[in-house]
């Protein structure tokens, strides 16, 4: 399928997400919101995508939110008709953040406001020597959205967020990676290549047991104990009866590599 805003790719059972508006370097407007909500649609009935790796063309993670997109959010009437109109497009965060497919986020050069955003709701980032990163909501007059104030606390802790999203502070590489923003920083001309071999990896192991493993993960960091150990519970009684966990016992005893079909 072609799309304007993005590049789409499977291979291996791994997907490959690119931001593709490298002139604008990467930044949101109305057609790519809605084009990765049509691509993660599409992954959650499609077995064979199992992690999902999303980058950006060019030299850029994604700038932010396009120009034309603030105008075209000004030109629609305040009060509920407005509302209405940001919570059908910010609803790619939330469409995100619950994919159970795990992802990968290879960040090079910008990333900024909606495109920090983004970044923060993969569950695993990497970041190229020269990426910077910034929460410029407040600088354009209007406050961080899709999920930033529910991922940058949990990522660096509520102080720091509030010092990057008040002051409008850039970071480069090396701070994010230090606060938690990243996970690790590789070399820019590996980066994507490290970015697959981690989501290649993933797309091997169990589906069912990661997927459900991800979701209790997200439910963790809002939810009590006793609610996790129940959740984990009804996850283990899945994971058990499938097909992945008992060719996982009779590799072990077998004394050989296991073959996971993601059932």
């Amino acid at each position: 399928m072609h799309y304007e805003t993005l590049q789409w790719k499977v291979a291996e059972n791994v997907g490959i997400l690119t931001l593709n508006r490298p002139e604008k370097l990467n930044s949101f407007n109305l057609r790519m919101f809605e084009e990765i909500k049509e691509v993660l649609r599409g992954t959650e009935d499609n077995a064979s995508v199992r992690a999902i790796v999303i980058n950006g063309s060019g030299n850029s993670f994604s700038a932010g939110g396009d120009m034309e997109l603030l105008k075209y959010l000004q030109g629609i009437e305040a009060g509920n008709p407005l509302e209405k109109a940001l919570t059908d497009l910010l609803e790619l965060g939330n469409r995100l953040y619950e994919l159970e497919i795990p992802t990968v986020v290879a960040v090079r050069g910008y990333c900024l406001g909606v495109g920090l955003s983004l970044a923060l709701l993969g569950d695993i980032r990497l970041a190229s020597e020269n990426a910077v990163f910034g929460a410029e909501f407040i600088a354009m007059g209007i406050v961080p959205d899709m999920g930033l104030m529910y991922t940058l606390p949990r990522l660096v802790g509520p102080a720091r967020a509030k010092e990057l999203i008040l002051t409008c502070r850039r970071i480069k590489a090396p701070e994010a990676e230090r606060i938690g923003m990243v996970n690790t920083i590789v070399p820019d001309k590996h980066l994507e290549e490290e970015a697959l071999k981690i989501a290649t990896r993933i797309g091997k192991l169990p589906a069912v047991a990661i997927r459900m493993t991800k979701k209790g993960l997200n439910q963790s960091s809002a939810g009590q104990l006793e609610e996790m150990l129940q959740y984990e519970s009804r996850a283990q009684a899945v994971c058990l009866k499938t097909e992945d966990h008992k060719e996982a016992v009779a590799a072990f005893l077998a004394r050989r590599k296991p073959e996971f079909k993601g059932k």
